[in-house]
């Protein structure tokens, strides 16, 4: 056996999945924890919109703000667990293109939800839903939407995380 021989055998059995990812292709984890954060954020969006209507805007205000933190809370599971299916997919992957415009699109609500949070704690401990908080939650929920659809496409057009894991690329 040469050295290329054996460098050759060092590659091929590189690029074979780990066990872990075996493992996480049989148990997909991030969309079930998808449902967590939308409920989140959606709740938070409904209720910013009854608030500033007036209607009970104490109460209001304050399951909006508690909704977006267990929102963000939820999220970091469900983002942690979408990085690692793509960091698993195989980078020749016809899915993965729709994966990276799913990704992307996930990642540009943290900064319109975590600007909701901070800007809108004031407004919290006050009872109130101010206009700016409720515009960003609403286009956080608007960039969500967009991730979702994206997501949706995956499962729907691209068959992920429904097929076997062989025909996913792990």
């Amino acid at each position: 056996m040469t050295s290329l021989d054996r460098y050759t055998q060092v590659t091929q059995k590189s690029t074979a999945p780990s066990s872990l990812a075996r493992a996480w292709a049989a148990y997909p984890v991030h969309p079930p924890l998808t449902h967590f954060a939308i409920g989140a954020y959606a709740t938070a969006s409904l209720l910013a919109v009854v608030g500033a209507a007036g209607v009970s805007e104490s109460n209001m205000a304050k399951g909006w703000w508690l909704s977006l933190l267990v929102g963000l809370i939820g999220s970091i599971p469900t983002a942690a667990s979408g990085l690692v299916e793509f960091v698993t997919l195989r980078r020749d992957h016809p899915a993965r293109p729709a994966v990276i415009i799913h990704l992307v699109l996930a990642l540009l609500t943290y900064p319109w939800f975590i600007a909701a949070i901070l800007l809108g704690h004031a407004a919290y401990v006050r009872g109130s839903v101010p206009a700016g908080p409720l515009v960003l939650t609403l286009t956080g929920f608007a960039m969500l939407t967009l991730a979702g659809i994206a997501g949706g496409r995956l499962v729907f057009s691209h068959g992920m995380r429904v097929k076997r894991s062989a025909d996913q690329g792990l």
